[in-house]
Order: structure tokens, then C-alpha cells, then sequence
């Protein structure tokens, strides 16, 4: 998902866009650093869906829904899949926040989303959990 217009501007304004898209997506649920990181890590030349959630269950759903998708660790340390007895995907993460980047290319388009996980011990008492 590239578009002319974004192509155009600088690095710097990329960035500048994607941190602030970060921010407002999130709700502020994502610490200075850790948006940082995220930053350093994606590539500013490429747009991304951007997904937040706050149960480890829908994080793992998300991630693990597209087929044949490319998966990267941004943020976070530990993160893994499992199945349990029922047959439901399930997540172990710690209380901390996770990204992870997903991408799929076909002959057709191509597509990069960003999944965030954002504990809910995270939310703060004036902010409402997304």
C-alpha cells in the first residue's frame, strides 16, 4: 500500500507521519522509546495498516490470520503461538508491548500491517482501553 503522495515527501516527513499515526492509533498506550525502536526498526519508505489491540488473544488472531505472510519482531521480547487443547491459537507475552510486523506480497499487491499489542495494565484511568 504505497501511495504517490507519500512517496514524495522526506524520510524525515515519513517518519514524522508514521510516529504520529503510532501516537494517535495507540492512544498514547506506546512510550517515546518504544515508538523509537519501532521507527528504527520499518522501513519509512513503505505505508503500514496499523492494529492495536489489548487481549493477547486478538493479537495472536490477528497476526497468525494471514496465510503465507512474512513475520517480524519489532518490539518485544518474548512472543509465542501455541495451540491449546481446544484448538484455539493462543498467545504467552509478558506484560509488555508487543509489534510485530506482517507482510504479504502477491502478483497483485502487496501488504504491510503492523500488529501492536498494548497491555491493558497500560491504560491509563483517563484513557479509555481500544
Amino acid at each position: 500500500m504505497k501511495n504517490k503522495g507519500f512517496l514524495l515527501l522526506t524520510e524525515q516527513e515519513r517518519n514524522a507521519k508514521f510516529k504520529a499515526a503510532l501516537h494517535t492509533k495507540t492512544g498514547g498506550g506506546l512510550t517515546g522509546d518504544e515508538i523509537q525502536e519501532i521507527l528504527h526498526v520499518l522501513p519509512a519508505d513503505r505505508q503500514y495498516e496499523i492494529l492495536v489491540y489489548q487481549k493477547a488473544d486478538e493479537f495472536c488472531l490477528g497476526v497468525t490470520r494471514m496465510k503465507g505472510a512474512r513475520k517480524r519482531l519489532i518490539l518485544g521480547t518474548d512472543f509465542r503461538t501455541f495451540r491449546s487443547r481446544s484448538g484455539k491459537l493462543e498467545c504467552d507475552v509478558k506484560s509488555q508491548a508487543v509489534a510485530i510486523a506482517v507482510r504479504k506480497k502477491s502478483s497483485l499487491e502487496e501488504c504491510s500491517q503492523l500488529h501492536i499489542l498494548i497491555p491493558p495494565e497500560r491504560c491509563r484511568k483517563e484513557q479509555e482501553c481500544l
